[in-house]
């Protein structure tokens, strides 16, 4: 009996390794998937006025916001969704691609638009014109949407009706420009005592 016991635990060792799904005697089931978790590279946030040792300021604008809370909250939620967007040579900014809908699902209020209409997410037009301001003289950028209040403006944010910027995104009116410079371009957008700040940032890619 001692010698039939050996000869089985011995068998048994010699034995190669079972997948897991053998060892339930069931060779119907399959073996238990297993997940690769990539690493998640990790983002870096710039702050107001926070620049790398290779970029350099090469325009800057501000307009007042004149209104209520719910006017403010809703130019911050669109200049946080813009802020720090780079672009590289050919890249085109969009201004309802970055935004997305004004709607109240993501935290947009009525308050009053451009030309005086209160509705969800009024107020946003605003960061696209601040931008408007940054941009339009210089020559890395060329413009590709533009689409303005005209007379129909009753805002104080900007003085010439021309620099009013008008978008809805449900009626796909958008705010659209093209980075033909050399380099990288980044946004900067930030809000300090009711006043919204945009600077327009260059990096050089390739040192001479």
């Amino acid at each position: 009996m001692k010698r039939i016991l050996s000869v089985i635990i011995v068998m048994t060792l010699m034995m190669p390794a079972l997948p897991a799904y053998a060892l339930w005697g069931n060779s119907a089931l399959e073996p238990v998937a297993t997940a690769t978790v990539k690493p998640i590279k990790p983002t870096t946030t710039m702050k107001p006025n926070m620049t790398s040792d290779d970029e350099i300021i090469i325009a800057n604008s501000s307009t007042r916001i004149y209104g209520d809370a719910d006017l403010e909250n809703n130019i911050r939620l669109a200049a946080e969704a813009i802020n720090g967007s780079i672009f590289n040579r050919w890249d085109e900014f969009s201004f309802n691609n970055l935004v997305g809908p004004r709607e109240e699902l993501y935290g947009y209020k009525e308050a009053v638009n451009g030309r005086g209409v209160i509705v969800v997410g009024g107020g946003v037009a605003q960061v696209a014109s601040t931008i408007y301001l940054s941009i339009k003289r210089l020559n890395c950028i060329e413009i590709i949407e533009k689409n303005t209040y005209g007379s129909n403006y009753q805002g104080k944010y900007v003085t010439d009706e021309e620099d009013a910027i008008m978008t809805d995104y449900n009626a796909n009116y958008d705010f659209r420009f093209c980075y033909v410079g050399y380099n990288s371009l980044r946004i900067n957008l930030y809000i300090s005592d009711s006043i919204l700040y945009c600077e327009l940032y260059e990096r050089e890619l390739f040192n001479n």
